[in-house]
């Protein structure tokens, strides 16, 4: 009998989907209660190469391209588990990330389950500096327990939870934001399983994270207009430049308390660091300007 359903989004990146469900495969070939559901809606030939590569999974196929949360909510809908474990299709499990998972079953029902997101080695500085901006309080150092921010990239909960919160939106970059409102309203905590670890695969090229910190901030402010609980984010405009500087603090705090090692690192990065930072930031600001002038 099928207890979880692990699904994975993916779009245009076999490189990365083959490391990802071949993890997975490898962790669950002895396992009857577990099943693997991949929603592909690739246009450069993945979807074909997965099925000659892979057996043992689910590959939905839709009929015209997903986002990310679309495309979970459709792989919930076909669905057998009465437990939901998300996995993004760039995010590498671990040797022990399943099991991380099943140790931590016990705090479904009153939180959601988050594994803890690693960055993938070796990496240029380019994806150093996209992990520590986005990804540093998700790292496999932070403690287990209680967390504050949801983490879909690799997040576990009961189906009939998720169905409560209505699913994922429609939004390429802030399902973490839209995600974290929706478990509010469902009066749901979140639990963090550090040993449920993956690896986060950036891509590579300083322009591509630029430009993706940019489109991630017109995102979190159009969920601002949107989403009255997601109070993180108006205060990134209304205090700016303040919180431009306190955010640059915590991720330096952040960094020297879990990673003291990558702070040679961390200070090759500063010029992009805070290019990556400003980005965001003008992001934001472009949403407000829209939103005035359009008004």
């Amino acid at each position: 009998m099928i207890r979880y359903s692990i699904i994975i989004p993916t779009f245009n990146n076999w490189k990365a989907i083959k490391r990802v469900v071949q993890g997975v495969l490898l962790q669950i070939k002895d396992a009857a209660d577990v099943e693997l559901i991949v929603v592909d809606s690739s246009d450069d030939g993945t979807t074909e190469k997965l099925r000659e590569s892979f057996h043992r999974f689910t590959l939905i196929r839709p009929k015209k391209r997903l986002l990310p949360g679309p495309a979970r909510n459709m792989g919930v809908s076909k669905a057998a588990g009465d437990i939901l474990i998300f996995l993004d299709g760039d995010c590498l499990p671990d040797r022990g990330w399943l099991m991380g998972f099943r140790t931590a079953v016990a705090q479904l029902g009153k939180s959601i389950v988050c594994g803890s997101v690693d960055l993938d080695e070796p990496s240029d500085l380019s994806q150093f500096m996209e992990y520590v901006i986005c990804k540093l309080p998700e790292n496999s150092r932070m403690p287990r327990g209680r967390h504050r921010f949801i983490i879909t990239a690799n997040m576990m909960i009961q189906k009939k939870d998720f169905l409560k919160t209505g699913g994922f939106g429609e939004s390429d970059s802030a399902n973490d934001a839209e995600m974290d409102v929706a478990r509010q309203r469902s009066g749901m905590d979140i639990f963090f399983e550090p040993a449920a670890r993956v690896f986060h695969i950036h891509p590579c090229g300083w322009k591509y994270h630029i430009t993706k910190l940019y489109r991630v901030g017109q995102e979190q402010f159009e969920l601002m207009r949107s989403l009255k609980g997601y109070r993180v984010g108006r205060w990134m405009v209304r205090l700016f430049p303040v919180v431009f500087i306190v955010r640059w603090l915590r991720i330096t705090w952040f960094l020297l308390r879990i990673r003291p090692r990558w702070v040679g690192r961390y200070l090759s990065i500063q010029p992009m660091l805070w290019t990556g930072l400003l980005a965001h930031q003008a992001g934001l600001w472009r949403g407000l300007f829209k939103m005035i002038l359009y008004r």
